[in-house]
C-alpha cells in the first residue's frame, strides 16, 4: 500500500468559536439528477432542486454555489419562486406514495409550511404579490390554494371545473386564468367573488404552456411550437420544431425549447413578433443558426437574463450563453465520496474510493476539553480502489472489507505505521453488506443473507450460514447472532447460534422487514428499526427497544411515515444512549425523552463514536461531527475529488490541504450576503507547516 508523505499543521484551535458565524457553502453540485430550475430576474440567482433532495441557490460570472439546504429526502421536482420575498415553493415526491408541498424561506433556511398532496400536481404557481399557492391535480375539483404565510387551504372558487394544466394569475390577484385540455378552453375566475366571468374556446390538448406575458402563453400542440391568445384563444403563431418536451419563457417574447430529436436533445431560441401591419397573427422567429445540442436528456430548463440554464442528469447545470457558443458546463460535484470512518483515541480514519486519510489531532480524544491545536494528515491509497468499509477491532487492528453491489466481497487486514496489507481474505462469491467484529471474530452478512464467521488471527472461517433474505445482524454474548430479515423466517428477527447454527424464530412486532438492528450488552436490550403497515396501507419506518429475551413485548421508541431503510441505529458504549438517523435527521435517546441533534446541512447515513464526539457520514458523502453531551454541531469535513481536504468549522471559519494562494471552494454568507474575497481570507487558518 503506498503511502503519502505526513502533512504536519499546527493551528489555533478550528472547531472553536469566533465572534461571529458565518455559513461557508462548499461549491459542489447535486449527488445525482438536477431536477427543476427557477430564476429570479431581480436577485440574477439560479435555483436548482435535485434527486438528493437540496435546494441550491447559484450565481453566474463567476458560476458559483452561494447556498445548499437539505430540504428533504424527497427528490425536488418542481419549484416556484414567491415575486415579492426570499420564499419558495417547492413539491418533493418520491414519485410514488409521498408527495409534499412546501414553502421554505431561502435566505433563512426555514420551512414556513407543509402540505401533503394526492400526486405530483400538474400546474404550480405563486401568486403575483405572494399571497398564496395554488396547484393543481388530476381532479374535478383540480386546483387547491394554501395561504402562503399559514399554509392553511383558503376556497377562492366556489366551483370545480375539470382538470387544469395551466393557469395565470393577475398582477392585481383579482382574476384567475385556467386551461383545461381536454376541452381546449381558457375560463378567466373572480378571485374576489368565486364566480366564473367568461370562457373562450382554444384548441383542445395544449402542453407545455407557459405565460409569455398578461396576454400570451407559448406551449406545443402536436409537434408544433404555438404561441395562443389568451383573451381570443387563437392561435398568433406556429412553427414546426418535433419533440419538444418542455420550455421556457422570458422578456420580450423569449422561448427556449427543450427537444428529444432522433439520438439527442437540442435546445433551441426563438422570440415572438406580436400581430401588426394589419395582420392578426404573430410571428416564431429562430434565434440561433442551428439548435444546440445538449449533454443527456436534461430534465429542466430555465430561460434567464444571462442565457439558458439546463437541468442534467450527472448533477451538474448546462449554460448557453449567446446564440450559437456551445453550451458550457458548471455545477459539478466536487465531493470524493467517504464511505466508511473508523475513530480511534486522536484519529480519525476516512475512506474515499481511492484513499484512506488519517486526520490525526488532540481534538478526536475522549477528553472533553480536546482543541485540534495539533493536526497531522497522512493519506494512504484505498487497496480495492472502490468503495469500502472500515473496521477497528478490539486488538486495534483494522480491516477494510470491499462494499460495491455488485463485485465479490473481499477483507484485508491493514498496518497503517507501515501501509501494509497483513492478510486478505477472498472466499466470498457475493458482494458483501456488512462486517462486523465481536470477540475475536468477523461476523460477514453476504447480500443474499449468508454468514461467515472468520477468525480475526489467522483469517480462517470458523463458521457458515447459508441462507438468503437476511438484511441486518448483530453479534450477541456467546458467539449468537440477532438477524433481521423480510419474510423468510416465521418471524423477521430471528436468533442464530454461531457455532451450531440452530435458529430460533423470537417474538416480534408484525414487521415486514428488519433492516437495522444493535444490541446494548450492558442491559441486555435490543434495538431494531423496521417497516409496518397500517390498516389502510401505509407503511411506516418505526424503530423499536426491547428485552433481549422479551422481544415481544417490544416499545415503538420513533416512528417516521412512509419509507427510510437507510436509517442506522447506534449505541453509545458507555453511556447506553442510542442514536439514529430515523427521519433523516440526527436524535438521541438517553432512556427518558429524544433530543434533537443540530442539523448538519445534510442526510446522515451512516453513524460512529470517539468518546465525547459523534460521527456521521452523510448521503452526500461528507462527514459531520457533533458534540455528544451538548447536540451541537462542532463541524464538516469534505474530501474533494482533486486530493484535496477541507474542515469547517461550525462558526464559519475553516482548514484546508491547499496551498497558499490557491482559491478553497468555499462561499462564505455572512447577515449582508456573501462575502468578499478578503472577508473570506480572514476566516480561512494558514497553517504552519513543519517538514
Amino acid at each position: 500500500m503506498k503511502r503519502f508523505i505526513p502533512l504536519v499543521i499546527l493551528v489555533t484551535s478550528p472547531l472553536l468559536m469566533c465572534a461571529e458565524s458565518y455559513e461557508q457553502t462548499l461549491d459542489s453540485g447535486h449527488i445525482g439528477p438536477v431536477l427543476s430550475l427557477a430564476w429570479d430576474r431581480e436577485r440574477g440567482l439560479l435555483f436548482s432542486g435535485g434527486q438528493d433532495g437540496t435546494l441550491r441557490v447559484w450565481q453566474n460570472r463567476p458560476f458559483r454555489l452561494l447556498r445548499k439546504i437539505q430540504v428533504s429526502d424527497l427528490p425536488v421536482r418542481r419549484m416556484e419562486l414567491n415575486p415579492r420575498r426570499p420564499e419558495i415553493a417547492l413539491v418533493l415526491s418520491d414519485g410514488n406514495n409521498r408527495h409534499v408541498l412546501r414553502v421554505l424561506d431561502w435566505k433563512r433556511a426555514k420551512t414556513k409550511f407543509s402540505a401533503d398532496l394526492p400526486q405530483v400536481p400538474l400546474a404550480l404557481e405563486f401568486s403575483p404579490l405572494g399571497s398564496f399557492v395554488v396547484v393543481g391535480k388530476t381532479d374535478w375539483n383540480s386546483l387547491t390554494f394554501f395561504d402562503a404565510d399559514t399554509g392553511g387551504r383558503i376556497t377562492p372558487l366556489r366551483e370545480g371545473f375539470g382538470i387544469v394544466s395551466f393557469l395565470l394569475i393577475s398582477a392585481s390577484e383579482n382574476t384567475l386564468v385556467s386551461y383545461t385540455p381536454s376541452s381546449g378552453s381558457f375560463t378567466y375566475w373572480d378571485l374576489k367573488s368565486g364566480e366564473r366571468k367568461q370562457t373562450v374556446r382554444s384548441s383542445p390538448e395544449l402542453r407545455n404552456l407557459r405565460a409569455l406575458s398578461s396576454r400570451h402563453a407559448a406551449g406545443t400542440l402536436g409537434e408544433d411550437l404555438v404561441v395562443v391568445d389568451l383573451v381570443t384563444g387563437s392561435v398568433l403563431a406556429s412553427s414546426r420544431e418535433e419533440g419538444v418536451y418542455d420550455l421556457s419563457v422570458g422578456p420580450q417574447g423569449r422561448i427556449a425549447t427543450m427537444a428529444a430529436q432522433r439520438d439527442r436533445t437540442v435546445l433551441q431560441s426563438w422570440v415572438f413578433e406580436g400581430p401588426g401591419n394589419g395582420s392578426l397573427r404573430g410571428g416564431l422567429l429562430r434565434r440561433a443558426s442551428s439548435p444546440r445540442p445538449v449533454p443527456g436528456e436534461p430534465a429542466d430548463l430555465v430561460l434567464a437574463d444571462d442565457g439558458v440554464y439546463t437541468a442534467l442528469r450527472d448533477g451538474s447545470i448546462g449554460l448557453a450563453e449567446g446564440e450559437d457558443l456551445p453550451i458550457r458546463i458548471g455545477g459539478r460535484n466536487r465531493l470524493d465520496r467517504v464511505t466508511d470512518l473508523a475513530a480511534e483515541e486522536g484519529v480519525l480514519r476516512l475512506v474515499t474510493p481511492e484513499r484512506i486519510l488519517s486526520f490525526a489531532s488532540d481534538f478526536f480524544t475522549s477528553d472533553d476539553d480536546g482543541d485540534a491545536t495539533k493536526l497531522t494528515v497522512t493519506a494512504a491509497e484505498n487497496p480495492f480502489r472502490a468503495s469500502a468499509g472500515i473496521l477497528r477491532g478490539a486488538r486495534g487492528d483494522y480491516f477494510l472489507w470491499l462494499r460495491e453491489p455488485d463485485r465479490p466481497g473481499r477483507i484485508v487486514r491493514i498496518d497503517f505505521a507501515s501501509g501494509l496489507v497483513l492478510s486478505r481474505f477472498d472466499s466470498f462469491s457475493l458482494p458483501l453488506s456488512a462486517v462486523l467484529e465481536s470477540e475475536g471474530f468477523l461476523y460477514c452478512l453476504e447480500r443474499n443473507g449468508s454468514i461467515k464467521k472468520i477468525e480475526t488471527s489467522g483469517m480462517g472461517v470458523s463458521f457458515e450460514y447459508p441462507a438468503w433474505g437476511i438484511h441486518t445482524m448483530v453479534p450477541l454474548e456467546n458467539r449468537n447472532i440477532l438477524a433481521g430479515s423480510a419474510g423468510v423466517f416465521s418471524s423477521p428477527l430471528v436468533s442464530i447460534n454461531a457455532t451450531t447454527g440452530e435458529t430460533v424464530s423470537l417474538d416480534a412486532p408484525p414487521l415486514q422487514l428488519v433492516f437495522a438492528v444493535d444490541y446494548d450488552p450492558r442491559d441486555r436490550q435490543v434495538y431494531f428499526a423496521g417497516l409496518e403497515t397500517d390498516a389502510d396501507g401505509g407503511t411506516a419506518t418505526k424503530l423499536y427497544r426491547a428485552d433481549r429475551n422479551r422481544t415481544g413485548n417490544a416499545t415503538v421508541l420513533a416512528s417516521h411515515p412512509g419509507l427510510d431503510i437507510d436509517a442506522d441505529i447506534h449505541i453509545d458504549p458507555v453511556s447506553s444512549d442510542v442514536y439514529t438517523t430515523l427521519g433523516n435527521t440526527l436524535r438521541g435517546w438517553n432512556g427518558a425523552r429524544w433530543r434533537s441533534f443540530d442539523s448538519g446541512n445534510g442526510i446522515p447515513l451512516l453513524l460512529r463514536d470517539l468518546g465525547r464526539l459523534l460521527f456521521g457520514i452523510n448521503a452526500d458523502g461528507s462527514v459531520s461531527v457533533w458534540e455528544k453531551k451538548s447536540g451541537r454541531l462542532s463541524g464538516t469535513i469534505y474530501v474533494l475529488q482533486d486530493g484535496n481536504w477541507v474542515v469547517v468549522a461550525r462558526d464559519g471559519r475553516y482548514l484546508a490541504s491547499h496551498g497558499e494562494g490557491v482559491k478553497v471552494p468555499l462561499t462564505a454568507l455572512g447577515e449582508e450576503g456573501a462575502l468578499s474575497e478578503e472577508e473570506e481570507a480572514g476566516l480561512r487558518l494558514f497553517p504552519e507547516v513543519q517538514p
